[in-house]
């Protein structure tokens, strides 16, 4: 559900793991079965997954829920 994700990436968002900060850049395709940053499951090969490089320099990987989830949680908009 989306509170539990949520419970997931809050923590990380308060804690700098995730950065509050709009990504440099972002893309999205097909899954290489990457670590999900969000919610810390793997990303199945069937789902498209979003790569993300921040400001930190850092590759993360998200499902696309838990991506949309975080850039609430930013207070960004998704359009």
């Amino acid at each position: 559900s989306a509170a539990e994700l949520l419970a997931r990436i809050r923590p990380k968002l308060a804690s700098g793991d995730l950065s509050r900060q709009t990504p440099l850049e972002t893309f999205g395709g097909p899954s290489a079965g990457q670590h999900c940053s969000g919610c810390d499951e793997n990303i199945a090969a069937a789902e498209v997954e979003i790569e993300v490089y921040a400001g930190d320099a850092k590759q993360r990987f998200f499902h696309i829920r838990c991506f949309h989830l975080l850039r609430r949680e930013r207070g960004q908009s998704d359009n």
